[in-house]
Parts: structure tokens; sequence; C-alpha cells
């Protein structure tokens, strides 16, 4: 649910956009989640090495998607070897779709990802940016969220992302090996 805040600067972005003939474009809005938030509703958590992508279309042929391969080289929960992430969006036989919120995958890239099954069997990231965090020089681990925007108090039960930034990974893994134990993965309607 859409903050009071969150609902007029909406409403501002379609005013001014509607004033000056623009399209009216809005950056994706995400809920807040907690480190505890993305275990509960991974189904995988993993460390990978972003490989390769390619573009298709979906099964019923109404929108392109990004499939990018991650290679795990190690798994917290969920399945080892590789996995696929896929983002809505990319060009597929002279076709281009964008869609907001949609994150770059790019290769060689070392993460730390939490995935979740969507409806039509694709990964995606857990809470947008939030799912994904990069490692870092010394291997630590950062969280990107710049230029995403979040609904929901400040303020959630658990532990704040920002509170890992700059974490070691080593660290941040056995933290999570012991959340994955006490938090089962729970469904949420996705």
């Amino acid at each position: 649910m859409l903050s009071m805040l969150s609902r007029r600067r909406l409403v501002l972005k379609s005013i001014v956009a509607g004033v000056l003939g623009l399209p009216c474009v809005s950056a994706a809005m995400f809920p807040r989640l907690s480190l505890e938030d993305l275990v509960a509703q991974s189904e995988i958590i993993a460390q990978a090495k972003i490989g390769r992508s390619r573009t298709a279309w979906d099964a019923k042929h109404r929108f392109i998607w990004t499939h990018y391969q991650l290679e795990v080289t190690d798994s917290i929960r969920g399945a080892g070897g590789n996995i696929v992430v896929s983002e809505p969006g990319g060009k597929q036989n002279g076709v281009e779709q964008h869609f907001d919120g949609v994150l770059a995958w790019p290769p060689g890239k070392k993460v730390l990802v939490f995935l979740h099954r969507t409806p039509i069997g694709y990964f995606r990231t857990v809470g947008g940016p939030q799912g994904r965090m990069a490692i870092g020089a010394g291997q630590r681990v950062y969280v990107d969220l710049q230029g995403a925007e979040f609904a929901g108090p400040a303020g959630r039960r658990g532990t704040p992302l920002s509170a890992i930034a700059g974490m070691p990974l080593d660290q941040l893994k056995n933290r999570l090996r012991v959340l994955a134990r006490e938090l089962p993965e729970r469904r949420t309607g996705r």
C-alpha cells in the first residue's frame, strides 16, 4: 500500500507530465524489506557470478524477457549449479520493450541474490533491487538501492538493509544460513 506521501508524489508527477505534454514515467515502487523479509520470501539464496544473457518472448508472445545465467558459487538455500534470473524487457526481432524497476545484470559481476519464482515460472529478485547485493572489494557486501522508491515505513521489524552495507561476505552468509533455518520460505501469493 502506498503511503500518503508516495501517492502525492505520483499524482504530482502525473500532473507535471500532463502540463508539459510528456508521458508519465515513474520509477518502480517496492515494499521496504528487512533482511529477515528477504530470507523468508526467498526460494533461492545464493552467491553467484553473472554470466551471459539472452532475450525471448514469453509463452503467449506478449512480452519480451531478458534471461541472465547465474553461476552459483555458494548455495545458502535452494538449488546449486546454474540458475536463470529473468527481467521483463529487451529487444527481440526488431521489437524493443522497456519496464520500470528492471535491474541490469552486468556479466562477470559477483552478487548475492534472493530469488522467488513468479507465477509464470521465472526467477526474479525479492523486493526488486533489495534482492541483489553486490560483492565488492575485500569480499564485502553492498546493497545498491539508488534510484529505487519504497512504500512503507522505514522502521520495519528486523534488520534494515542499510545495517549490512559493507559487511564482510562470510559474516553475512553465516547469518543468512542461520536465518534460512529459522525462517522457512513463506509464499506471499506472487
